[in-house]
């Protein structure tokens, strides 16, 4: 590596570590000076200190520990499944002449819309 990349790469560095510690500082301080509610943006001690508690009463760890298995499992699923329907559009003309104008539709969709029927179809399989 020549002299002048790892000056340029210590630069960076150097200014990526100076914009972190002046976003805490600005998270920790900012609210307060503007006069913004701590309910509605708490300093950076209050949610150390929340995640701190939570770590030790609420079993965080194991919380995380769960959520990342669930996320694996659907990328799992999200992925196997692709691949079947990928393999089959493209081996059957027919089957993609079918599920084209669908597979189009689901697209064009911004997947935030489907949220909410997501939860609503879950909540109503679940609780009702």
């Amino acid at each position: 590596m020549t002299g002048a990349r790892r000056g340029r790469l210590r630069t960076g560095a150097t200014a990526s570590l100076a914009l972190l510690v002046v976003f805490l500082a600005a998270w920790e301080w900012g609210p307060g000076l503007l006069r913004i509610p701590t309910f509605i943006v708490p300093p950076l001690s209050a949610v150390a200190q929340e995640g701190a508690r939570m770590w030790q009463v609420n079993h965080l760890l194991m919380h995380t520990g769960i959520t990342t298995g669930e996320v694996l499992a659907g990328f799992l699923i999200g992925s196997l499944l692709g691949a079947f329907i990928g393999y089959l559009l493209g081996m059957s003309p027919a089957t993609e002449l079918a599920l084209s104008p669908y597979i189009l539709a689901l697209q064009i969709a911004p997947k935030v819309a489907f949220a909410p029927l997501f939860i609503l179809w879950m909540a109503t399989r679940i609780f009702g």
